[in-house]
């Protein structure tokens, strides 16, 4: 039975996301048309004096009737025709010959390993996973074990327990946008995963705090921005306020 849900979601200053359901109403129309799925949805969030707008969204799936449901007065969000196809497939063939789950530590290293041992499977392997390894591009696998690894170096960065590493963040973060952005010399295969929506998505979980502009232009090695110039003066900016905060305070 097909069911409308409705929530708010609202995340605090702190950055915690906060749930509330209002409901969740059975659609007892029996015609499933557009026309009648758009006007049950209308009139539910009606009811709660709510109208779609910019910062209301229906989640759906992606069929002909539920976009044609809300073509109108809607934010599409995610419309790019993304191709993953050839790295899922890529990966795929290399998880069918990679029986141990717990042989490699995520699909990084998986596919690293693997490819530091490519040239010596086909003299190894049984043939029932000979298609499969001649369904790897090795230059594609290289390729994306290339981009992949820059990611790990990250997380290793970040991950010092004995270190402070408040003020890599806006380094690392923006040498990962330079990083997603397209090069000449990329294959075309690598081009087509466009990895503008992983740059996306950097910028959009990724947020700055204050604390990481003042720390960036505190450390001596960080100090001219020189990774995000743009970015200066806002750190020279809450520099400012915090010392006059704290002299105010005579502190």
């Amino acid at each position: 039975l097909p069911y409308c849900g409705l929530a708010l979601r609202h995340v605090t200053q702190d950055f915690n996301l906060q749930n509330f359901i209002l409901g969740c109403i059975l659609y007892d129309t029996q015609s499933q048309s557009a026309h009648n799925v758009r006007s049950f949805v209308d009139s539910q969030l009606k009811s709660y004096g709510l109208t779609l707008n910019e910062s209301i969204f229906v989640v759906s799936d992606s069929e002909n009737k539920m976009r044609a449901a809300f073509k109108e007065k809607c934010t599409q969000v995610d419309k790019r025709r993304i191709s993953f196809d050839k790295a899922q497939s890529l990966f795929e063939h290399v998880k069918k010959m990679v029986t141990h789950d717990t042989r490699f530590n995520g699909a990084f290293y998986m596919l690293e390993v693997f490819l530091d041992v490519y040239d010596e499977l086909a003299g190894i392997i049984n043939n029932v996973f000979m298609a499969n390894l001649a369904a790897i591009d090795k230059e594609l696998l290289e390729e994306l074990c290339t981009f992949l690894k820059i990611f790990d170096q990250v997380i290793d960065a970040l991950s010092e327990e004995e270190k402070p590493t408040m003020h890599k963040v806006i380094p690392v973060r923006q040498l990962l946008l330079n990083h997603c952005d397209l090069k000449y010399e990329d294959s075309g295969e690598l081009k087509e995963l466009n990895f503008s929506l992983v740059s996306e998505r950097i910028k959009c979980v990724g947020i700055l705090q204050d604390q990481h502009y003042v720390s960036t232009l505190l450390h001596p090695s960080l100090k001219y921005f020189e990774i995000d110039p743009n970015e200066k003066s806002k750190a020279i900016a809450l520099v400012r306020q915090e010392l006059l905060k704290r002299s105010s305070l005579g502190l």
